[in-house]
């Protein structure tokens, strides 16, 4: 489970204040919002790719107070994200990017597995 409270993010306008959210394991969940409205700042907060601005639990462990290391420990093993720009390296099949990301975090992953 993934547990966000008490966020709190402006930029020149407030984008959340005091919201809270939570993600159960094993559901699909959506964010669903007009151009501006805060989806893409909200998931930058989930996949731990901008600074903290709330108190967020993953899994019963308070994210927001590990260390830059523990913290890209949990994104690395625990969090996928697809970006909505592609980060993807020139010249690799998807096949290969799954392959790539899988062995850089240290997953010895299968064929089979990837497809």
């Amino acid at each position: 489970m993934i547990s966000l409270k008490h966020i709190n993010i402006a930029f020149d306008r407030v984008v959340f204040d005091d919201a809270s959210v939570i993600f159960c394991s094993g559901h699909v969940n959506y964010l669903i919002g007009e151009s501006g409205s805060g989806k893409t700042t909200l998931l930058n907060q989930l996949g731990l790719l901008s600074q903290s601005h709330c108190e967020y639990f993953f899994d019963d462990i308070q994210v927001n107070q590990l260390s830059i290391e523990e913290k890209a420990k949990v994104r690395r093993e625990k969090i996928g994200y697809v970006f909505q720009e592609s980060n993807l390296i020139e010249g690799l099949s998807v096949y290969e990017h799954i392959k790539f990301i899988a062995n850089f975090s240290g997953y010895d992953i299968t064929h089979d597995e990837i497809c």
